[in-house]
């Protein structure tokens, strides 16, 4: 029985430990992301920082990027890509989602954000993001403004070609906070990490005690 009471006490120390350290793991943004042209190179999975390459074939560099926007998940396109009638860029959002179209700002006059631009961005319910207003990001190539959309978990998307010969547009991409869920009214809550840590603590100190007197 001493025995048993020990290995209890252990196993919930253990419980208490683990699920105390265990980090939660991020799920990718992008998933399945393919282009239909192999010829102008294969689009990839990268960050939106400073001094990064912006396409896969090119060695362009972000020179500005706005604070908030740094540091998320994008995809790297080909420039190559550009004026490609035929293109289409698909890939699955694993997350609830805000996304981002880079695009050049060549593209347009300054005073219609979508006159220039292809179809299927305003048809597709892209917007000009406020919050970022005129040649929000930069490379030592040229200057691109933001359109924005949210999109829940699970959408596939498919963008089409960029209508013309200046720099190609690309993606990224930042998950939307998680909402808090209501606590639950009748069901017992799971314990927690410390909570576990805290019973097993207890358990091998009375077997401690019960040792001595023994």
């Amino acid at each position: 029985m001493f025995k048993k009471i020990r290995l209890l006490g252990l196993a919930v120390l253990a419980a208490g430990f683990v699920g105390a350290s265990l980090p939660a793991q991020a799920l990718p943004l992008f998933d399945n992301v393919v282009d239909n042209v192999s010829s102008v190179g294969n689009p990839q999975i990268g960050v939106l920082e400073l001094g990064e390459e912006a396409y896969v074939d090119r060695d362009y560099e972000y020179t500005k990027i706005p604070t908030a926007l740094r540091g998320l998940e994008r995809i790297v396109t080909a420039n190559s890509a550009k004026g490609i009638d035929n293109f289409k860029l698909t890939f699955d959002v694993t997350v609830d989602a805000t996304l981002y179209l880079i695009v050049d700002d060549r593209l347009y006059p300054k005073d219609d954000p979508f006159e220039g631009n292809p179809d299927w961005i305003a048809g597709g319910g892209w917007v000009l993001d406020p919050n970022y207003p005129g040649s929000a990001i930069e490379t030592d190539d040229t200057d691109y403004d933001i359109y924005t959309k949210n999109v829940t978990a699970g959408t596939h998307m498919t963008l089409g070609h960029d209508n013309g010969s200046v720099s190609f547009y690309m993606v990224a991409g930042k998950a939307l906070p998680v909402p808090d869920l209501p606590a639950p009214t009748a069901a017992m809550p799971e314990p927690t990490g410390a909570a576990l840590f805290g019973v097993g603590a207890l358990i091998m100190a009375r077997v401690v005690r019960r040792g001595r007197k023994a």
